[in-house]
Formats: C-alpha cells, structure tokens, sequence
C-alpha cells in the first residue's frame, strides 16, 4: 500500500479523470480520509484546475474573431514583392530570355558528379584486398571437484593464410581434419 505523501499531481489526475482502477481508487479515497495533508494538497490541486479552466475561458471570451482574416492581411507586410504573382506573359518572357542549354546543364552537372562519386567509391571498394585466416576455438572444461566450481576455458586461435596453401576456401565448410 502506498504511503500517503506517495501520492502526487498524476494519482490526482487520474483519480479525477476516474480512471483509476477499482483497488486503486478505494485505497486513495482511504487515504484522503485519513490524511488532512495530502486531503489539503489535492482540494489545492483541484481549485487551482478550476482556476486555470476558468482564466482561460474568460479569454476565450474575449477575444473577437470577427474580420480575422482581415485583421492578419491587415498586419502583412505591404511590400509587394514576396505575394505577388507573375502573369504567364511574363513567366514566357522570362524563360525566353534565359539561354537555352540552362534548363538542362544544371541537372546533368549534379548527375555527372553523383556518378563520379559512385564510381570512385566502387573503385576503392574493389581494390581492397581480402585477407582471409582461419580460426580454431579450443573450449577446455576443466574437472568439477566437489569443493570448487571452474568456468571453461574458451581460446580463439587465428592463423594467417601462408602463401603455400592457396587451395583453402574461407567460405567453404569445415571439414573434420581442420578441426
């Protein structure tokens, strides 16, 4: 059972939402009856909720949206530039006037460079030389005497590919001679 200072702002909350689960809800009314503090904290919490709810209804209240959209045109900024539109002819003119390998050649450069960067990367990825090595575990279980508990003992043995044996595959399984 929760001790009654345990209770804060969320066990309020939900108490009031009544979304507290039966068992729950018996044994914070318990604790409300028996507690004149934590009673004080929440009738402290809940007028303040009704003080807040009633602050912002009264400037709900007072606040005019007649002619809103007036009201924001009218605080615009009244340079014409940034919300004018331009009329077709002038859209045609405008294209018109600019060279025309510039619609094109701005597109191509950014592809041409994109397929530079690939194919360096490919190309340094293609040049790293694989090594391959093989790897023996040895796993050693010691004895259990009676008195004491040993751990295994776990080794990783790597060894580098020696130019002499050409012929082994690291992909390939294991056979029963490698281990």
């Amino acid at each position: 059972m929760k001790q009654n200072n345990d209770y804060d702002e969320i066990t309020f909350a939900l108490f009031y939402d009544e979304e507290l689960d039966h068992d729950e809800e018996r044994a914070f009314l318990e604790a409300l009856e028996s507690d004149q503090v934590l009673r004080e904290r929440y009738e402290a919490w809940t007028e303040l909720g009704t003080h807040l709810a009633k602050h912002f209804e009264s400037k709900e209240l007072s606040y005019s949206l007649d002619h809103l959209s007036d009201k924001v045109m009218s605080n615009l900024p009244t340079d014409p530039s940034w919300s004018s539109s331009q009329s077709v002819q002038e859209v045609v003119e405008e294209e018109s006037s600019t060279p025309w390998w510039r619609s094109w050649l701005t597109p191509m450069m950014v592809g041409a460079i994109g397929a530079a960067v690939i194919l360096i990367v490919v190309q340094s990825l293609t040049q790293i030389k694989v090594s391959s090595t093989r790897s023996t575990v040895l796993i050693n279980y010691p004895e259990q005497g009676d008195q004491a508990q040993e751990s295994p003992v776990i080794w990783l043995i790597d060894e580098e590919e020696n130019e002499e044996d050409e012929s082994f595959d690291p992909t390939s399984t294991p056979d029963e001679d490698d281990i």
